[in-house]
């Protein structure tokens, strides 16, 4: 089964639960929009870009209201998503897709805004350079997600190595190599709280973050985690989860154009001493 298979059954499954076990991307989410305070901007067209649950296009919206917001959805009955292409209207649209492979044309999105999607991504370089793709040149891309400390006490617990999560250092160099200008790259660490294993577990499943490998997801593995991680209970009885929040920003600058004002070519066979 694929990865975008095996999100798309996850969609079906936890979207009940989503709006209890998310509260912590709502609040990722909402620190990100409140960016936008110190970035002037005046966008036509915005892609959210974000994780498999999405919370920040009515915010957008009422920030942007005379902007369309184009929302890049995962839908299980998809056969080709590169194909497929919706009417933009002047509210909030869905597009059926991949996002790594998002049915829109070159340089037609003014801003992208991606809250908590990078770790989800099978495929980073191809989703920074979709995002390069289809902005337009000195469009905003702004994004948040999850660094490599987040979740160090369960991984602790569990005795592994396994990090999905990307350091910032990294994601600003592949920013750099699909061709963003002067990519910013900054971090916070949260520390949540949880009374019981089992909805810190729950809550990790629902937003999609992967915690082990495949191999390791027994019933009797999970088990002995949750004995090994109530070593770390406070004093008030409750578990702690680290959570490192990375936030970015980049701009597709405009390349200059060949022999513009000022400038001319001469062919090399023509230079004589």
């Amino acid at each position: 089964m694929s990865t975008l298979s095996q999100l798309q059954q996850h969609i079906n499954r936890w979207q009940p639960h989503a709006e209890k076990a998310t509260f912590l991307t709502k609040e990722i989410g909402t620190r990100l929009i409140e960016r936008l305070d110190l970035i002037k901007l005046k966008p036509t067209i915005i892609l959210d870009a974000s994780n498999i649950f999405h919370h920040q296009t009515k915010e957008l919206l009422q920030r942007y209201s005379d902007a369309t917001i184009l929302t890049a959805t995962i839908n299980p009955n998809i056969i080709n998503p590169t194909s497929l292409w919706q009417r933009w209207q002047r509210q909030g649209k869905n597009i059926i897709a991949d996002f790594h492979h998002l049915p829109l044309p070159d340089e037609s999105v003014d801003f992208v805004f991606s809250n908590c999607l990078l770790y989800s991504s099978w495929n980073l370089p191809t989703l920074i350079q979709e995002w390069y793709r289809v902005l337009k040149p000195n469009g905003l891309l702004l994004f948040s997600s999850l660094g490599p400390d987040t979740l160090k006490e369960l991984r602790a617990s569990q005795q592994s190595r396994f990090n999905p999560f990307i350091d910032m250092h990294d994601i600003g160099d592949m920013l750099l190599h699909r061709g963003f200008s002067d990519p910013v790259m900054d971090m916070e660490m949260l520390t949540v709280y949880y009374q019981n294993f089992k909805q810190l577990l729950h809550d990790v499943r629902v937003n999609s973050i992967p915690v082990m490998p495949v191999n390791y997801r027994g019933k009797l593995y999970l088990q002995q985690l949750e004995q090994a991680y109530k070593t770390l209970l406070t004093d008030d009885n409750k578990l702690p989860v680290t959570c490192e929040i990375i936030y970015g920003h980049a701009w597709k600058i405009q390349k200059p154009a060949k022999n513009s004002a000022g400038e001319f070519a001469i062919p090399i066979n023509k230079i004589k001493r």
